[in-house]
């Protein structure tokens, strides 16, 4: 019988971008492990890339064949399709000469292949498969309780924390109550005395830093 590990990864997302959480189901001669994390703000295919990203970094023999089992069309297409070599060899272009979405990720992950023998398998969702479903699970239980920042795409997407901005209009409403705020894209507007006041997500950075000494 040839040795051989088998991994199920989901991933999940609250709102997408959201709440995030991603899974893994590891088999191996009778042993299972789990493993899962949640994220405060991502998207379900980053979640999806980083299930498949975390579960392979685990595997410490190199010359073992694997079998990685995902409901995520575009992870199983990105790697047997031919994608990532592709967007690699063209200085990680698409065809259109952009970059691809997710570029970080897609970073790590032709890192973590390149030493493995690993073939990326589609599975239904949904479909009463025992693993798939179990990773189902975790993907959303950790998303209800992120514990970790998606630091890349909160930078991308110029994402503002929740209690960074209730922080800032707390402290900045004790000095006029009629001061009135708006988020426009990256941008927090405040606007007092018919005035206009835009911070960039740099100088929000900056503001809650000194709100917390």
């Amino acid at each position: 019988m040839t040795d051989k590990i088998k991994i199920y990864t989901d991933g999940s997302c609250l709102g997408n971008p959201g709440q995030g959480g991603y899974a893994a189901v590891l088999k191996h001669n009778g042993k299972e492990k789990e493993i899962y994390a949640g994220y405060r703000h991502t998207t379900n295919n980053r979640m999806e890339f980083l299930a498949a990203i975390e579960a392979l970094k685990t595997i410490k023999k190199k010359d073992i064949q694997i079998e990685l089992y995902t409901d995520s069309n575009l992870l199983t297409q990105t790697i047997e399709k031919g994608w990532l070599k592709s967007w690699k060899s063209r200085g990680w272009k698409k065809a259109d000469k952009k970059a691809p979405e997710n570029l970080d990720l897609l970073k790590q992950l032709d890192e973590v292949i390149k030493d493995l023998k690993v073939k990326f398998i589609w599975i239904k969702a949904h479909n009463g498969h025992l693993e798939n479903e179990r990773c189902d699970e975790l993907a959303k239980m950790a998303a209800y309780s992120p514990e970790f920042v998606d630091e890349e795409y909160e930078n991308i997407s110029g994402f503002i924390p929740k209690d960074t901005e209730t922080k800032i209009k707390k402290e900045s409403k004790t000095i006029k109550d009629k001061t009135t705020f708006e988020l426009s894209g990256n941008n927090l507007i405040i606007i007092k005395d018919n005035q206009e006041i835009v911070l960039t997500k740099a100088e929000i950075t900056k503001l809650t830093k000194l709100l917390n000494k």
